[in-house]
């Protein structure tokens, strides 16, 4: 009976791997921002006490940093598949795996206005969708069915339609880099 409870809780911990390592890299990510935005005097504000998991009860952004020059609008899109690679079709969907097509997901319809604070209204707002974990590998097809020409093998930070693909560690990157210009 110990041998059957034993095998369960290691099959219990390799299924949810994925789900408790982006949880703790999202961990990370959040004490590493928070200090960044204090010793630059920047903002922090959430739209949920949920916006660390991505799980967010509306259609909005899950935070917002403001600095002195503009406002980052962020949303988390949860990568369970590092190794894989992630491919985005247009500014609508996306699937897992090497160009090639897979089952298609819908991106999430993000309103990056959401809980929009007045005093935004003088900066611009910089919507970014922020790939947490980030993918090895990131591709961009503009639309279902192209050819392999049209593939085109993006990184961490890519211009699509109206918001930015963007990945923790450069989201920080831009940040610290902002402070210093």
């Amino acid at each position: 009976m110990d041998f059957i409870i034993g095998i369960l809780i290691i099959i219990g911990i390799i299924i949810s791997f994925k789900y408790v390592r982006a949880f703790f890299k999202r961990l990370v990510f959040m004490f590493k921002l928070k200090k960044l935005c204090a010793e630059n005097s920047y903002k922090l504000y959430t739209n949920s006490f949920l916006w660390l998991l991505g799980k967010t009860p509306h259609n909005g952004c899950d935070f917002y940093v403001e600095t002195e020059k503009q406002v980052y609008s962020v949303k988390f899109l949860f990568i369970p598949y590092k190794s894989r690679g992630i491919t985005f079709i247009g500014s609508s969907e996306y699937f897992w795996g090497a160009p090639g097509i897979k089952r298609t997901y819908k991106l999430p319809t993000v309103d990056y206005l959401y809980k929009m604070r007045d005093d935004f209204a003088r900066k611009p707002v910089m919507p970014y969708l922020l790939l947490s974990p980030a993918s090895f590998h990131i591709y961009y097809i503009p639309h279902l069915g192209a050819s392999l020409k049209e593939v085109k093998r993006i990184g961490d930070l890519y211009f699509i339609d109206y918001f930015t693909i963007i990945s923790q560690h450069r989201l920080l990157e831009m940040l610290e880099k902002e402070k210093q210009s």
